[in-house]
């Protein structure tokens, strides 16, 4: 770097003579000069300032750089004109801007800048001479509606996108190739629009077509094909990471992955328009008019939403460890800047971007908008989707009530006689055995419960009122009673005052959901009436346990998901929160922190009885954004957790969708105790005048609990009855097995149409639930290191651009929405040139703008840009159709090319830039292996559904690493799971890409170890195994024949003369290596396993014409 010193003694002159210095040298200063010597700059180069004048009179390290009225003693000018030091470095200023520098200093270098400005000021100013010349980048200018250009050839083509390509080429002295025979050309789409070959009779109809429509038919055909979505959600996939699991050394599963390349691929079939698909990647949980699949009952417009949670994603949190949001952050800003707007917003992380119009501020800005969001697993059902069954569910258990109802009713005289017997047995040797699965006699469990309220005398106790009357004078039962009735009176007064004063309600879920917290799933859509009940859906019993109300997600099964979420914790002062809940089967209670999903602050519920959870609102986590969530384990975006936390977890129970909690309340208190337990259940008991006899408390009791009974019976049950009736279930002194043909019939056919519930549809993405928040700036990008909260938004060049739309109105929470719509606008510059050249460059090979992931300076210029805007208006004009687009396209001259090129056309283009011919191209690794599979005949059509474990030479359970068939279960390999740690390894071999960053165009290699496992891979080795047992059995006796049929089927052409000689020579090479005589060839599977293998190997098998 230059090092100036510059005149001593004042610069300064009259206003007049300022102008030539701000319109001609300030200007250039800000712009060339000022990042590296003002106070911008930490530490200014040299020691020289250019951002006032007294940094000109103070000067640098070298002397002085400007020497008022005297040109050639200045430093400057010299390193100006790069006869000393070269400044600026980059490039040379022209030569009319150095003379403008001379007229200045020879005029006397009057300067009015009197004051150093702040560094913020200095640093402003700088930013702001950059930003304009950068955004004057091509990318950034508005969509211009192009005409297509005039052409010398017009019979070649009367297509307009034809034109624009043809124009170039006569521009450069250049011809199109001729167009590729028929063969090729229903080889090439078929690849193209749907990844797999064309079945051989639709070869031959289409070569024996001579009409004019023969092609489009074609397109049309493929292009309404069920695997042309398949085929494009696999493209897009590749630009927004996609992963069935997290990374790092755990690998966690990521939630819901595979629903989101089912939901693209639905997508791209019904042609959703691209703005749409835009919006539902962005704010599909905020769309005024979703996206549902009416048969299916989901919402489409939600799955969008994994983008997001896509990429690798580390465990824990960033109390625990810095970094760990902030990266799941940057994951997520490079994605969306990529994948949507080709633009490298992530490299201003820690600084102002080196080359693009995009600040350190707009990426905390945009990072604001992502945090403000929660990342969380949703529900896609839709509310009506289990209506049908819930509804038969719901009239069975109707009918069941009213028939418990009636046998318990009749029960509770005869419970209470036999407790009377026991108490007067009261024999010790049989007061220790425990309730079972199987009922026990009453009087052996009133006899156990005796004993414990003996040994343990305590009011909460059902039978300390019995017991502290047993001993009791027969003349004095009354009035012992009278002094029991005042002793619980008074202590529940003393636990009610201590509960209304020691703890606030933060919510009661019997009344309803409070602002700012967050219900989700098929479980609690609504809340579950108190005295509802859970049907037994195993074993012996008939029900499990009356509900208190509130948020219960089995109340109908456990098979149906739920999640409960707290707002931030920080809008809570109290040092403690305590949950009123049950829970069971891997429901979890977690603390989420910065939005860290897959936290460690994890635990599972263990609960079968109403209890107290009590959890710190832990100080040093305030200045955080934290909440806590309650979550059964298809709810839970870390469940199944890594190996060891929480407990062992097998994997038949990670598939098992079964998980239930219920929530009743949650209480906010400074005491590290949960609420004291109040007794107003026993206010019935003692309601009436005191019994006058000992005999009589049984009476009374008889009288307590079938007034619940009752209650229950006629629906009118309280809070107090169902922990009564719960009570008496939970020590078996009430009828709850199936030996009633009536209760057995009703119980087993709850279970069989609960059976039919399907697993909730959940996936992981994020919501709106809080006001929203501005993201602070971290210095140089270091997170311990925290600057000012920058304002949500985006970024300034795409607002401008955009006009009113994104000026309008500040953002709502997050701002996702408005961003979606920022994106999706058509009046943003790159959203449709993005899009249109990628899925040229899918279907060429290469796009238009070579680097389809960076429209910015590194990033090559666009080779026919009025194509590409062309292109781009089409594309919006005509709905944002994808099949338009690909259809327009592919109908095109220049599609249909062969490759034949020729010599001049190498010469003077030989990257093909210019299009001369239609470039040769190595299959993708998916179309390889599904061509395999295809040409087999092992090929599984099915669409959708979880992924497949890949077939792996070492299993690793700790990491979920499993080993699935070798085929695949002959699924294509979209269904292939893809696990970050250890890719299935056919398909990486081929150059499928790491899916931890956006691809936008894959690498292309020719490597040994490609060679390799076409040779010895146990896929390739099973495919060529299992087609040549279809030859042998199915296939033509003759060996020409089958021959023929196996070149069809793998080249989509009969052979050539010369190579049906060669071939037939081939199979008695391999006839002869094998032992096999030329009698037994047509016979042999061993011999036809060689000619399939040999046909797996051949250039032309995987390669695109």
């Amino acid at each position: 770097m230059l090092v100036l010193s510059t005149l001593v003694g004042s610069i300064a002159a009259g206003a007049d003579d300022f102008t030539f210095f701000e319109t001609k040298i300030r200007p250039v200063l800000v712009q060339h000069c000022y990042e590296c010597h003002s106070a911008a700059s930490e530490k200014p180069g040299g020691g020289l300032r250019l951002d006032w004048r007294g940094g000109l009179q103070q000067g640098g390290e070298s002397g002085p750089a400007v020497t008022p009225g005297q040109v050639d003693k200045s430093l400057l000018v010299a390193a100006l004109r790069y006869e000393s030091f070269e400044m600026p470095p980059k490039e040379k200023l022209p030569a009319a801007v150095i003379d403008d520098f001379c007229r200045w200093i020879a005029a006397g270098a009057p300067d009015p800048r009197s004051d150093p400005p702040a560094a913020a000021d200095a640093a402003r100013l700088a930013w702001e001479a950059r930003f304009e010349q950068r955004r004057a980048w091509w990318s950034f200018q508005p969509v211009v509606e192009s005409a297509p250009p005039r052409v010398r050839n017009e019979a070649w083509s009367a297509d307009p996108i034809d034109h624009f390509i043809l124009a170039k080429l006569e521009a450069s002295g250049l011809q199109p190739a001729p167009r590729a025979q028929r063969r090729a050309l229903i080889r090439r789409l078929s690849f193209a629009l749907t990844g797999l070959p064309p079945d051989p009779a639709e070869v031959e109809q289409f070569v024996a077509d001579d009409s004019p429509m023969a092609w489009p038919r074609q397109v049309d055909r493929l292009l309404a094909s069920p695997h042309f979505g398949e085929r494009w959600a696999r493209h897009w996939m590749d630009v927004v990471r996609y992963t069935d699991t997290y990374g790092y050394e755990w690998d966690i599963p990521a939630k819901g992955a595979w629903r989101y390349r089912d939901y693209l691929t639905r997508a791209f079939n019904a042609d959703a328009p691209y703005d749409q698909l835009i919006r539902e990647q962005l704010a599909g949980d905020l769309l005024p008019r979703p996206r549902y699949d009416l048969p299916h009952q989901r919402n489409e417009s939600l799955a969008g939403l994994m983008f997001y949670q896509l990429g690798e994603k580390r465990h824990g949190d960033s109390a625990e460890f810095d970094g760990i949001h902030q990266e799941m952050l940057d994951n997520k800003i490079d994605a969306f800047s990529k994948a949507f707007q080709a633009l490298t917003v992530s490299c201003a992380r820690c600084h102002d971007h080196k080359l693009g119009p995009i600040s350190q501020a707009e990426y905390y800005a945009l990072g604001g908008v992502f945090m403000s969001s929660r990342w969380v697993t949703n529900t896609l059902d839709l509310p009506e989707r289990n209506e049908p069954i819930i509804a038969e569910l719901s009239t069975i258990k109707q009918a069941l009530r009213a028939e418990l109802a009636q046998l318990w009713l009749s029960e509770t005289s005869v419970i209470f006689d036999d407790l009377a017997q026991a108490a007067a047995e009261r024999d010790p040797a049989a007061t220790d055995s425990p309730p079972g699965p199987d009922r026990l006699p009453r009087q052996v469990v009133w006899r156990r419960l005796l004993a414990e309220a003996a040994a343990k005398p305590a009011l909460d106790h059902m039978l300390y009122p019995w017991l502290q009357l047993s001993d009791t004078d027969p003349s004095a039962v009354g009035e012992r009673w009278r002094k029991l009735a005042e002793q619980y009176a008074a202590e529940s007064d003393r636990r009610r005052t201590r509960n209304e004063r020691d703890y606030q309600t933060a919510v009661d879920f019997r009344r309803g959901v409070a602002p700012s917290w967050s219900i989700d799933g098929a479980g609690l859509q609504q809340p579950a009436a108190c005295g509802d009940f859970t049907v037994a859906l195993t074993g012996p019993t008939a029900i499990g346990r009356l509900l208190p109300g509130g948020l219960q997600t089995d109340a109908v099964s456990s098979r149906q998901n739920g999640a409960v979420r707290t707002p931030y914790l920080q809008q809570f002062q109290q040092a403690f929160l305590s949950f009123e809940y049950v829970g069971g089967d891997f429901a979890a209670h977690r603390t989420v922190v910065d939005n860290a999903f897959l936290t460690e602050r994890q635990r599972y519920l263990d609960q079968s009885e109403q209890g107290w959870l009590t959890v710190a609102n832990n100080a040093s986590l305030r200045n955080r954004h934290v909440y806590m969530e309650l979550a059964t384990k298809t709810s839970n975006p870390n469940f199944p957790p890594r190996v060891g936390l929480g407990g062992p977890c097998s994997e038949e129970q990670a598939h098992d969708p079964r998980s239930w909690f219920g929530l009743t309340r949650v209480l906010l208190h400074d005491t590290p105790e949960p609420p004291d337990q109040e007794l107003t259940h026993f206010d019935t008991l003692f309601a009436d005048s005191p019994p006058g006899q000992r005999s009589s408390v049984g009476e009374r009791y008889a009288a307590w609990f079938a007034r619940a009974l009752t209650n229950w019976a006629a629906g009118k049950a309280d809070a107090d009855d169902v922990r009564l009736i719960n009570w008496l279930l939970q020590q078996q002194l009430l009828s709850n097995n199936m030996e009633a043909p009536q209760i057995a019939r009703r119980v087993a056919r709850y279970r069989e149409i609960e059976q039919k519930l399907p697993t909730p549809q959940t996936i992981n993405g994020m919501i709106d639930n809080d006001p929203g928040y501005d993201y602070r700036l971290n210095l140089r990008g270091e997170y311990d290191r925290l600057g000012e909260a920058v304002p949500r938004g985006y970024l300034k060049v795409i607002r401008d651009c955009l006009n009113e739309e994104s000026q309008a109105s500040p953002l709502v929470g997050s701002g996702r929405r408005e961003l979606a719509d920022m994106i999706a606008s058509r009046r943003n510059p790159l959203t449709a040139r993005v899009f249109v050249n990628r899925v040229w460059g899918w279907l060429f090979g290469t796009g238009i703008v070579a680097t389809p992931n960076d429209f910015g300076q590194l990033g090559d210029l666009p080779s026919h840009p009025a194509l590409l805007d062309y292109l781009a208006s089409r594309f919006m004009a005509e709905g944002w159709s994808l099949k338009q687009l690909i259809r327009a396209i592919v109908l095109t001259e220049t599609w249909r090319q062969s490759g034949q090129a020729t010599a001049a056309a190498l010469s003077r283009d030989p990257n093909n830039r210019l299009l001369h011919h239609f470039p040769l191209r190595r299959l993708e690794a998916e179309a390889i292996r599904d061509a395999m599979l295809a040409t087999s005949g092992r090929l599984d059509r099915t669409l959708y559904g979880p992924p497949i474990d890949p077939h792996r030479q070492n299993e690793d359970p700790q990491k979920r690493l499993f080993s699935g068939p070798l085929d695949g279960d002959g699924r294509r390999s979209l269904y292939t799971k893809i696990t970050i740690m250890e890719p299935p390894r056919f398909l990486a071999t081929f150059n499928q890409p790491m899916p931890k960053i956006p691809t936008g165009k894959r690498d292309i290699s020719n490597t040994p170890a490609q060679a390799l496992a076409l040779l010895n891979d146990p896929f390739v080795l099973q495919q060529a195994q299992h087609w040549a047992e279809q030859l042998v059995e199915h296939g033509p006796a003759d060996p020409d024949a089958r021959l023929e049929q196996m070149f069809r089927l793998a080249l989509c052409r009969p052979p050539q003369p010369q190579e049906r000689e060669r071939w037939r020579e081939a199979l008695d090479d391999f006839a002869a290596v094998r032992g096999v005589s030329p009698a037994r060839i047509p016979a042999s599977v061993p011999v036809w396993q060689d000619a399939t293998h040999t046909m797996f190997n051949l250039k032309e098998f995987i390669y695109s014409p």
